[in-house]
């Protein structure tokens, strides 16, 4: 029986949505013995999944703590004598699920098989070692083109989209016992809504007086009793909230990890930021309205599963830290946004009518499960624009293609239609014809730059192949790299940006021993962008075919 070690060491939440993976992996590979390697603090997100065989956790000893070096080989210098017991596992797979620099040695020098996720070179350089974590490092260039759930994306790293639509946890009867001892046998029957207004970043943070304004609407309309959870840091800030709310309680700090999930299991609705306790929520069953803001994007980090509610600030700034002033500036959702989500989810519950949401301040959505990957999909029909046009024909380009398919063109653009057409509004001055053939003219010039580059690129290799001792002359690598950067120039149209931006992050993973060597790397990326051009020129085509031919 082979082994598979998954890696897991930060963030409680991507420890929850790795569940995804893990079960999708169960499934494809129902033969492996899977193990599971993450920090002690994190292990009740692994310890009673039935898909899980074994729960190692990371303990390094204390000569690799205090190692004053911050180089990774260092510290797993240190680490030997708890490093060998692992090696000796001979794992046949390893999947990192931890992209920073130490689990990428860390995986590498447990010497698999099969590695999957991020790594380290023999040059010191982090690389992916496989098409979908290519893909996720890509990502960050086309945040609002980018479809796809993260926990998506690692589902496909069993060799597949997902075969689960929610996360897993397991709640047992004692921890369903104290949640209960603690909310009273009176409350059984209560309206508990959950408050999480703790997040690891603080500008991700929705306002105390939104929490607390909240809360009293929800506590005076519905005769909810507000639970507020949070860390034991995060104490203050809840009760906080607890204190200025009728009747709400404060249990930051109080629980484990899986009383926690128990208590969110007797709420009817949690409302939270982009946190841990969010996706703890969706594991066990718990419908969420969550609040997307500053760096913070649903589609990427969102909860996984079909029902949440999902508000996305208008403003979603890039990654980085930023000063008091800065923070100031954040334009947060209007409480008014929330407590429509919120009570549009209780009307849900009763079979009362829909609620109207405010016309302006944020953009609503609602998550669904297709039967392979979490949707997002607006609420109520939205204008259509070039961009969520743009990304809805282009996700099954990445979903066929990096996972070694060929699309079907007919198939993509008659689905995308007909999802276009029942989702969105037409608004007065977009013509989706029009659009369609700009996006075919900004692909083509794309295709052609890259047929140039190719064609040079396969000039030098045959001539190398030849005579390896060939020595390229400058004019022609001057030539490359002048074809190189046009082709990256081109990534400005969003038709082309999210290929492009793939192509780039994978030309940074190029290397070679030699010019040969490297130019053979160096033509897969060129490759695959050009299969990325060809099939989206097709389901363009093909699209806009359908449009001229409908009355």
């Amino acid at each position: 029986m082979s082994e598979t070690l998954f890696l897991q060491l930060c963030r409680f939440g991507d420890c929850v949505q790795s569940t995804v993976l893990i079960a999708s992996w169960r499934e494809r590979h129902p033969q492996d013995r899977i193990v599971v390697l993450t920090h002690p603090s994190f292990a009740p997100a692994f310890r009673d999944n039935p898909d899980v065989d074994e729960l190692l956790l990371y303990q390094p000893p204390r000569e690799m703590l205090r190692s004053p070096s911050s180089d990774p080989v260092a510290k797993l210098d240190a680490a030997r004598t708890w490093l060998e017991p692992l090696q000796r596992r001979r794992f046949l797979s390893v999947v990192n699920l931890t992209h920073d620099r130490f689990s990428c040695w860390l995986v590498v020098a447990l010497g698999p098989e099969l590695l999957r996720g991020l790594a380290i070179d023999a040059s010191d350089k982090m690389v992916a070692r496989d098409p979908w974590s290519l893909y996720l490092l890509s990502l960050l260039k086309y945040r609002d083109l980018n479809l796809l759930n993260l926990a998506d994306v690692y589902a496909h790293l069993s060799g597949g989209p997902a075969t689960r639509g929610a996360p897993r946890f397991v709640v047992d009867g004692e921890c369903r016992a104290q949640a209960s001892q603690w909310l009273g046998e009176s409350q059984a029957g209560a309206c508990h809504i959950g408050f999480q207004p703790g997040a690891s970043n603080v500008e991700r943070r929705w306002p105390v007086d939104s929490f607390v304004q909240l809360g009293r609407e929800l506590t005076e309309r519905h005769g909810a009793r507000i639970l507020v959870f949070g860390s034991r840091d995060e104490e203050p800030l809840a009760q906080s909230i607890a204190g200025q709310i009728p009747g709400a309680r404060s249990f930051a700090g109080r629980t484990t990890i899986p009383q926690l999930a128990a208590l969110l299991e007797r709420c009817k609705v949690l409302v939270t930021n982009d946190t841990g306790t969010m996706h703890l929520a969706a594991a066990v069953g718990v419908r969420i309205v969550a609040m997307f803001e500053s760096s913070a994007y649903f589609r990427e980090t969102g909860p996984y599963g079909s029902g949440h509610w999902i508000i996305q600030s208008r403003q979603i700034l890039d990654y980085g830290k930023r000063t008091g002033e800065e923070l100031s500036r954040i334009r947060r959702i209007p409480v008014e946004h929330v407590s429509a989500a919120v009570n549009a989810l209780l009307a849900e519950f009763e079979g009362a009518p829909a609620v109207d949401l405010p016309p302006e301040g944020a953009d609503h959505y609602r998550s669904l499960w297709s039967g392979n990957h979490i949707d997002f999909l607006p609420v109520g029909r939205v204008p259509l624009g070039s961009t969520d046009l743009c990304s809805r024909l282009q996700m099954p380009v990445w979903l066929a293609l990096l996972d070694g398919r060929d699309p079907d063109p007919a198939q993509i653009a008659g689905e995308t239609l007909a999802l276009l057409a029942k989702v969105y509004a037409a608004p007065a001055g977009f013509d989706v014809s029009e659009t369609l053939q700009k996006f075919l003219v900004n692909v083509r010039q794309a295709d052609q730059v890259l047929r140039k580059l190719r064609n040079l690129v396969d000039i030098i290799s045959e001539r190398l192949r030849k005579n390896p001792s060939y020595r390229v002359p400058d004019d022609q690598l001057a030539r490359l790299t002048e074809l190189e950067r046009t082709v990256l120039e081109t990534g400005s149209s969003p038709a082309v940006e999210p290929f492009v931006a793939y192509f780039e992050t994978a030309l940074a993973m190029v290397a070679g021993d030699n010019t040969r060597q490297y130019l053979q790397s160096y033509r897969q990326p060129v490759i695959f962008l050009a299969k990325q051009l060809k099939a989206f020129e097709s389901i363009l085509k093909t699209a806009s075919a359908s449009l001229a031919s409908t009355p």
